[in-house]
């Protein structure tokens, strides 16, 4: 019973402990030296050493930068194999690629059994085994297929050519260049021609256009040489040339380059002269063949065209061009547009180059003669207000092929296009005129009294209003600015005053003394005022014909506005006697010329001053609040100056003109005056700005 007892515990910690054990027991490797993106098949053998069968089991191949497995590495095969019983062993094919993009070096080639670690054995490290393995850079190899292109091709015509560009090689794509050849051989030997070239980059579709050389008839092969300029290493450099056969032809090739005639077709007088040019184009002589001319109501030759011309063209060398000029004849037929369209060979007797260019079609019109009237010089005054005429005039010409007579009309409007529904101001009628006939036409017009005013309105006069026809209508408007209202200039003094004083208005002056005047111009009128003429004058009894101008100019006023003059004046130096009553005036708008104007009342301001008489100066010093200056007069041509601040000091005279400019700082300065004796303007500029009378002896 105890020999028992102990035989089963044995049997039962055997079998406890009975457990599979996988380990790599060989490989193949018909090469250790590979190319990125190749292939070979290899063979690796799984082994159970362990003491009991095992499950399916997984082997895989890796690729690895280092002869032990982790998880960077590249997986090149995976195969799951039989149970495998203790002792035994199974053998897998497997066929692996070395990855395109791998850098060339050393690498290692892993093998491990139960990769995923499904299978609980004895031993878990020894699932693996490595060879040690070369990678070397791959190669292209690049090869022209699916050629497509014509079996036959006429001189001078393009044909369509292209194929396929494979890369059977084991590298990337690169770019390189694709030529096409023209060559009586399958091969280059130099006396091949080119067609033209492209580029690829491999496993695509590589086409042109390209024109046929001139070459003699006969039998040829299309080249296609793929990297032709050599850049690309390929693995195979024995297949980058493919060919095609194409039967090449000369033809002529006859075009109608020119075609000129009358634009102008009467149907009461269908002659019509007529010139084109033929052009042999073609690698071959043309014979004789038909010209003819035909009326169409399109572009194109077809059925119910009139045929007006029919004669025959000799033939034409290579390159030889023939002019023909000739008169037809139409017969009366419909008004309207039409093609006159000549065709060379229309019966294709000849055999061409193309026989797209073998018409020439140019578009007239056939219409019955018509004047045609056209406005010009249309010359209206510069303003008128609403309710007053004016006087207009404009040119009207006949520039059709026949007499007639036409009418006008005249609008107002606020652009260049007559707005709808809008009677005209003005209409007339125009006798006839002969063709190329002129003739000036005056009239008076009236502006209504409820035009819309302004300077932006415009005058339109419509010639030929009954739309009878004519040649061409287009030239049957002109249009000119003119202003619809009137300005209404306001002349005001606003200030007139003693230089220096607090007051604006003064009624008496000094001999010598200034005055700061401003007048102010408005216009409260409804049109632009331009290059109105103003001035102010000082005048002994009021009357302007017998005064001296202080100042003029011309300004513009738009409606609204106004413009200021701010001057300084001496008013006795503008009389013919220092002392008594004298006039003052601002006026504007007045004389010849003047701008028209309904009430000019007030247009002048009329201002009486007396200029009283005074000793000659000798005060020995005047003080200011930022400067004191001696003497006054100056004498030996110096002023001396105090400035108690920085100022800028001019010296003007009377009627403002600058002679001495300078800016000085604080102290005390001796100013250098080489001036005519007189009187003068001191102006003192700094914190504040004053003027101060200054006589030099």
């Amino acid at each position: 019973m105890k020999k028992l007892l102990t035989l089963l515990l044995t049997i039962f910690s055997i079998s406890a402990y009975a457990t599979p054990d996988l380990i790599i027991s060989s490989y193949y490797l018909p090469t250790t030296v590979l190319t990125a993106g190749s292939s070979m098949t290899i063979s690796v053998g799984v082994k159970n050493i362990g003491t009991s069968a095992s499950e399916e089991v997984d082997v895989k191949v890796f690729l690895s930068t280092d002869n032990s497995y982790s998880e960077e590495d590249i997986r090149l095969f995976w195969q799951e194999t039989e149970g495998i019983g203790v002792n035994e062993s199974d053998g897998e094919i497997a066929n692996i690629t070395i990855p395109v993009n791998t850098p060339a070096g050393s690498y290692h080639l892993v093998f491990y059994a139960d990769h995923e670690g499904f299978v609980s054995e004895l031993d878990e490290s020894n699932n693996t085994d490595f060879r040690e393995i070369t990678v070397e850079p791959g190669l292209p190899d690049f090869s022209a297929t699916d050629l497509f292109g014509p079996a036959s091709a006429i001189v001078g015509n393009t044909i369509n050519i292209g194929c396929t560009v494979t890369n059977s090689g084991t590298a990337n794509n690169v770019s390189f260049k694709v030529t096409y050849y023209l060559s009586k051989k399958t091969y280059l030997d130099g006396t091949e021609t080119v067609l033209g070239y492209d580029f690829s980059t491999g496993d695509d579709g590589e086409y042109g256009q390209f024109m046929l050389p001139a070459i003699t008839d006969g039998n040829y092969y299309i080249l296609y040489e793929v990297d032709s300029d050599q850049d690309v290493t390929e693995s195979n450099e024995s297949n980058n040339i493919a060919y095609q056969a194409i039967q090449i032809f000369n033809r002529p090739d006859l075009e109608i380059t020119s075609l000129n005639l009358n634009q102008h077709i009467f149907s009461t007088t269908p002659v019509v002269d007529f010139t084109l040019n033929v052009l042999n184009s073609g690698t071959l002589p043309s014979t004789t063949v038909n010209l003819q001319g035909y009326l169409s109501t399109d572009s194109n030759i077809g059925f119910g065209d009139i045929q007006f011309y029919s004669s025959t063209l000799s033939g034409l060398n290579v390159g030889q061009q023939t002019t023909i000029t000739d008169q037809i004849t139409l017969n009366p037929i419909t008004e309207g547009d039409y093609y006159v369209i000549f065709a060379v060979d229309q019966n294709n007797s000849l055999i061409e180059i193309s026989e797209l260019n073998n018409q020439k079609a140019l578009f007239t019109t056939i219409y019955q003669p018509y004047p045609d009237f056209a406005i010009s010089n249309l010359s209206v005054p510069t303003s008128i207000k609403p309710g007053d005429g004016g006087n207009i005039s404009f040119r009207v010409s006949n520039n059709g092929e026949i007499s007639g007579s036409t009418d006008y009309a005249v609008y107002l409007s606020g652009s260049s296009s007559i707005p709808a529904g809008v009677s005209p101001i003005a209409t007339g009628s125009i006798s006839t005129l002969s063709v190329g006939q002129s003739r000036i036409i005056n009239k008076t017009i009236n502006i209504p009294l409820g035009a819309t005013t302004g300077d932006d309105r415009k005058l339109i006069v419509l010639i030929n209003t009954s739309k009878a026809h004519e040649t061409n209508s287009s030239n049957n408007k002109t249009s000119a600015d003119i202003g619809i209202g009137e300005i209404d200039l306001k002349v005001e003094i606003i200030q007139f005053k003693i230089l220096g004083a607090s007051s604006d208005f003064t009624s008496s002056v000094t001999e010598n003394e200034s005055v700061n005047y401003k007048v102010k111009f408005s216009n409260a009128g409804t049109l632009t005022g331009k290059n109105i003429y103003v001035t102010t004058l000082m005048s002994l009894n009021g009357d302007i014909r017998y005064a001296t101008t202080v100042k003029e100019g011309y300004i513009t006023l738009i409606p609204g506005e106004f413009v200021t003059w701010d001057e300084i004046f001496v008013p006795s130096g503008y009389t013919q006697n220092y002392y008594g009553t004298k006039y003052f005036h601002a006026i504007g708008n007045i004389g010849n010329p003047s701008i028209a104007e309904s009430d000019k009342t007030n247009n002048e301001v009329i201002r009486t001053i007396t200029v009283n008489s005074s000793s000659r100066f000798s005060e020995p010093k005047e003080e200011v609040k930022i400067a004191s200056y001696f003497s006054n007069p100056v004498k030996g041509n110096k002023l001396h100056l105090y400035l108690k601040e920085r100022a800028n000091i001019q010296i003007l005279t009377l009627d403002g003109v600058v002679l001495v400019s300078k800016s000085l700082y604080v102290g005390k300065h001796e100013i250098g005056l080489a001036l005519p004796s007189g009187v003068y303007l001191l102006k003192i500029d700094g914190s504040e700005s004053n003027y101060h009378k200054l006589i030099v002896e």
